[in-house]
């Protein structure tokens, strides 16, 4: 697998992104076609949906918020279902995610949520309208649609967008820029959710500016010792950004592309590289290692603060509030409309 690194020229204007904007132009031209046609097959379910989503490529910071809001809405008595398309997962059907099944099966991401224990349910595949009338016929009251901001398919009754470190760039969409969308597809998000250190902020929607760092307990055993620091992430200089942050130690690291598929030649190579050091790497890497060599690493995971964790969730329950009053009006005049036509 070819290691693929962010552009540098994706950050700022320059000759380079320009000479590529005419690409960018028949880019968005393909994604309007896509819409228009993937709207006529939209799916709307009879149950709440939550779009966690990006308009930036690469690692944005939306998993955590998925497994943020499973958990909190799990515990408020929803039975929730996490909908992903299952990148680079060996099953592309609509399969629900059980005991048994592991990360080359299933995906890293989907894995690594089914492990959290956070959601009732965890289904992959392609076809996500497909994984949304199971997730109903399972017994969900409510989906969680993990990297929907784009997936035009499936209605959503709330959309959050996480944006990544690097923010919107250049502002250029693909491939002159990091975006997949120009920013003021913005206007479709009920909720951004960014950095403090990004200094983002938008007028089209509600804009919450989180801190997030790593968890104080996994952080703990570290301290005083030597690092030796993986990942295979969209954003690994965020990882050892915070590991810093954190004082941890690290005295090496070594990068693997997003999504990587760890083998054995690489395990022996970090314990090689480590010469002691122990080794820390991400939970989305660690669901990935053999279960022999998972016992010699240290997994460090992401937390939001408790200020912007409330936050966040106070804006959501707002939205979802509203969604379901909005959702419930629907089907009673559906209801209401059928017997109407039955009595006719």
């Amino acid at each position: 697998m070819a290691k693929f690194k962010t552009p540098m020229f994706w950050q700022k204007k320059g000759l380079l992104s320009y000479l590529l904007w005419p690409l960018s132009g028949l880019y968005r031209v393909g994604t309007c076609v896509d819409r228009f046609l993937k709207q006529k097959e939209q799916y709307r379910p009879s149950i709440p949906v939550i779009s966690v989503g990006n308009i930036n490529v690469g690692g944005s910071g939306k998993t955590p918020i998925v497994s943020m809001l499973a958990e909190h809405f799990t515990e408020k008595g929803y039975t929730v279902a996490i909908i992903c398309r299952g990148y680079g997962a060996q099953i592309h059907t609509s399969h629900q995610v059980v005991k048994g099944d592991n990360s080359t099966k299933v995906g890293d991401e989907p894995y690594m949520l089914f492990k959290q224990k956070t959601a009732a349910q965890v289904w992959i595949g392609r076809d996500r309208r497909e994984s949304a009338k199971n997730a109903e016929k399972n017994g969900a009251t409510l989906i969680i649609l993990d990297d929907g901001f784009q997936h035009w398919r499936l209605a959503r009754d709330v959309n959050i967008v996480a944006m990544g470190p690097g923010g919107i760039g250049n502002g250029f969409v693909l491939p002159a820029g990091p975006l997949r969308e120009l920013e003021d597809s913005l206007s479709r998000a009920d909720l951004v959710v960014s950095l403090k250190s990004q200094g983002f902020t938008t007028p089209l929607s509600h804009n919450v500016q989180v801190e997030r760092g790593l968890n104080s307990a996994d952080v703990a055993p570290l301290l005083g010792r030597d690092v030796f620091a993986f990942c295979g992430i969209g954003h690994p200089q965020q990882f050892y950004k915070q590991l810093a942050e954190a004082e941890v130690k690290v005295v090496g690291r070594k990068t693997y592309p997003d999504h990587y598929p760890y083998n054995e030649n690489d395990l022996r190579e970090l314990v090689n590289r480590a010469s002691g050091a122990q080794l820390v790497t991400t939970e989305k890497d660690a669901v990935k290692l053999s279960a022999d060599f998972s016992k010699r690493v240290r997994v460090v995971r992401p937390s939001f603060d408790e200020n912007s964790r409330k936050e966040i969730i106070a804006m959501v329950e707002k939205l979802l509030s509203r969604a379901e009053r909005e959702l419930k009006n629907t089907q009673s005049h559906g209801q209401t409309n059928a017997q109407n036509e039955k009595g006719n």
